[in-house]
């Protein structure tokens, strides 16, 4: 289904992407055709090699109730819904695995697929107005996209367990107490600005050395002890002795 539209807005200044979700008379939800435009915004940033973060945010002052009913009314069939499963719940994984530091700054609502939209990135920032549930049980179905199970690699069986099947709707405070929010924000006109700054603490410095650093975390999340200790040392060797260290050891900089 074609409907609402997503934007990418590069700041080659300070590394920083903004991708925005906006289709104002259904709250965000995702039809077919921002998905589309969501795995190629996707593609896209994974050959941005200037940058170290990015937002994913929502116009219209809320972030994503999840899928635009009128795409799902149209794909109701067990291997419609598993061929979109499969094409959103990679593009999440594509989403997760940037190397960019990654916050889904939530304003208003997050529920359903936008929950876990949100889920897929690394951080989450929400202003002091926000709300956040796992809506899927009350649907008729679970999560599809991938939150489930990050769900429980983050938070443990238990914790997830609660989450899903209580199937409640969270205000900031209670997200922030269970881990799932880093940071409440005022509800205001410049929470994405608010949000740059925030996320500006985690990118400022060495571009490589970022995106190395998200890297080395990614292989850490998906792979062997093994595997990902190879990938952790290639990385540091890529660094080692290069312009930022050298520059870092003739500064004498204190730990």
């Amino acid at each position: 289904m074609i409907g609402g539209s997503v934007t990418l807005d590069k700041d080659e200044r300070n590394g920083i992407a903004v991708v925005s979700l906006d289709n104002k008379k259904k709250k965000n939800a995702l039809s077919g055709s921002m998905m589309c435009e969501l795995n190629d915004i996707i593609n896209e940033l994974q050959s941005w090699q200037t940058g170290k973060g990015l937002i994913l945010r929502g116009e219209n002052k809320t972030f994503c109730s999840g899928g635009d009913l009128d795409t799902v009314k149209s794909i109701l069939s067990p291997e419609q819904g598993y061929s979109m499963s499969c094409f959103v719940g990679q593009c999440m994984q594509n989403l997760s695995q940037l190397p960019l530091i990654s916050v889904a700054l939530v304003e208003g609502n997050a529920l359903g697929g936008g929950a876990e939209m949100a889920m897929s990135c690394d951080f989450m920032v929400m202003s002091d107005k926000a709300r956040f549930a796992f809506v899927q049980k009350k649907m008729g179905v679970i999560t599809g996209f991938g939150a489930g199970t990050r769900l429980v690699r983050k938070f443990g069986t238990l914790k997830a367990l609660d989450i899903l099947a209580s199937a409640r709707t969270m205000d900031a405070k209670e997200c922030e107490r269970l881990g799932l929010a880093s940071q409440i924000l005022p509800h205001s006109e410049n929470v994405l600005d608010l949000t740059k700054s925030w996320l500006h603490n985690y990118c400022e410095g060495d571009t490589k050395v970022i995106r190395n650093l998200k890297s080395m975390v990614v292989a850490a999340s998906n792979l062997s002890l093994e595997d990902s200790h190879a990938i952790e040392r290639k990385l540091f060797r890529e660094l080692w002795g290069g312009e930022s260290h050298l520059k870092a050891q003739k500064s004498k900089l204190k730990h």
